[in-house]
């Protein structure tokens, strides 16, 4: 059961278990017919909306790193949500987490592996809920390919030429709430609406309203750093310009000035929803595709997202409210995965039926007291690091400790460091700071080969490059080592 109080200045980690309940294998997806355990009997839900913001920073929305009140909408849902602060997306680029998130899979199932790779397998929620005959929207800022063909009623695209070359990302992101917030307005009552709204204001290049900024900062900045300008935020990245911790709050304001926009803008929604009637009874699921580094490691002033395996991009925070069928005020403390959240909003809507393969399994079970999940969860940066979360356990196998594939590094004869091999306690040392697998050889070789056969169920990389691609061919060796049955010899 979850018995854990959630306030918007402290968020109390506590959760009890009263009932075990089987959790997915390590890897298996899971077949629509495979029995629930706990399954309420409820009404189809009037109205299902689901909020992403791209690149938000767990830090800054949670205010872990400065007490700043930044989200006073986003937190009076989390007040009347169940709080997952622990959900690991399957990777910190935008098109695979997001259609993870839709779907249900992970981005080797899906296809959808980078931010230009196309969505070939599996059913996006907006489908699911279009054929169940609600009224759907698709409604985002970017990787508009996401929404495909007939998947929903109603689509709204920024991410094109026309409004990007000359329109901000926050005018953008509002383009989205004026059209969405006006076409709500003149639905019927009781016509049964599905939402998805991705919006991508806090996304660099870092540009806010400066007043705002400097609220937060505390006073008027006369540094150097132009967070603006992401050709010097990547000298910072490749160590060519030094900043002090002054400079980092500063960057760290203008960040949570940009999210303090946003989330205006998404009260606008939920008034709209209490202005036609739908919020009293609206589930609401709102989180992120992945989070950012804000310069947090301690090795490198690291800005962005798509380089790192660390949980500062990979851990994202999401909400799931559902008044009159799931308790609000709590926290499930556990790590969950992003494939989680699909099959969950699927059982809480009790629209329909979830049809084909999943790869994460509901939450509602736990939401209505079952046990704390402890199934292992997956992610990875492209085919080049795969990573694996078990209870308080997180193993990171990359293939070079110097990662050069994405900006600022391109070009360069630097990269994003991490080890070969990592091991971390994240129960003691949350933020990745002490790497413990030569502590722990016993636990790393245990979680080494789960992961090695997570990759091999789950088709870490295409059939052609199983032979070549260096994770591939190196866990491939260890499994036959370790006389897994997952050996291809």
């Amino acid at each position: 059961m979850l018995c854990a109080a959630f306030s918007r200045s402290h968020l109390v980690l506590v959760l009890s278990a009263l009932v075990a309940l089987p959790s997915c294998e390590c890897g298996d997806s899971h077949d629509s017919t495979d029995p629930v355990d706990t399954q309420p009997s409820w009404d189809p839900a009037r109205t299902v909306v689901v909020v992403t913001i791209d690149s938000l920073s767990p830090r800054i929305l949670m205010g872990e790193s400065r007490d700043w009140d930044v989200a006073p909408a986003i937190h009076e849902v989390f007040e009347d949500s169940v709080l997952l602060p622990q959900v690991l997306t399957p990777a910190g680029t935008t098109r695979p987490a997001l259609a993870s998130l839709l779907t249900g899979l992970y981005p080797q199932q899906h296809g959808a592996r980078t931010n230009a790779s196309d969505l070939r397998n599996g059913t996006t929620l907006m489908r699911r809920f279009e054929d169940a005959g609600y009224h759907t929207y698709g409604f985002t800022s970017n990787q508009c390919p996401i929404i495909q063909d007939g998947d929903v009623d109603e689509y709204y695209c920024t991410w094109n030429d026309e409004l990007s070359g000359s329109h901000s990302l926050e005018e953008r992101d509002q383009f989205l709430l004026d059209e969405l917030n006006a076409s709500l307005a003149q639905l019927p009552d009781d016509e049964p609406v599905f939402v998805w709204l991705h919006l991508n204001n806090v996304h660099h290049p870092f540009i806010a309203d400066q007043d705002r900024a400097e609220a937060f900062y505390g006073g008027a900045y006369s540094g150097f750093l132009n967070p603006s300008d992401d050709d010097m935020v990547a000298e910072v990245t490749l160590g060519n310009i030094d900043i002090s911790a002054d400079e980092q709050r500063y960057l760290e304001a203008t960040y949570a000035a940009q999210l303090a926009t946003t989330d205006e803008q998404i009260d606008s929604l939920l008034d709209t929803l209490r202005d036609t009637g739908r919020y009293d009874d609206a589930i609401i699921v709102l989180g992120a595709d992945h989070g950012e580094e804000l310069a947090e490691r301690l090795d490198h002033d690291y800005f962005w997202h798509g380089c790192s395996p660390y949980n500062s991009v990979l851990r994202v925070v999401y909400a799931v409210r559902a008044p009159g069928r799931i308790q609000g005020g709590q926290v499930l403390d556990a790590w969950v995965g992003l494939t989680d959240l699909a099959p969950t909003i699927v059982q809480l809507a009790a629209a329909f039926d979830w049809e084909g393969k999943q790869a994460g399994a509901s939450l509602v079970p736990y939401f209505m007291g079952g046990a704390v999940p402890d199934a292992a969860v997956f992610s990875g940066r492209g085919t080049t690091a795969a990573v694996m979360i078990q209870g308080d356990h997180k193993y990171l196998l990359s293939d070079t400790e110097s990662f050069a594939g994405c900006e600022p590094y391109s070009g360069t004869d630097l990269g994003y460091t991490s080890g070969r091999v990592e091991l971390y306690d994240l129960s003691l040392d949350p933020d990745e700071e002490i790497d413990i697998v030569s502590s722990d050889t016993a636990l790393a070789n245990e979680m080494h080969t789960a992961l090695c056969e997570w990759m091999v169920q789950i088709g870490w990389v295409p059939r052609d490059q199983v032979d070549t691609n260096i994770l591939s061919v190196e866990c491939q060796q260890w499994l036959c080592d370790a006389g897994s049955e997952y050996c291809a010899d």
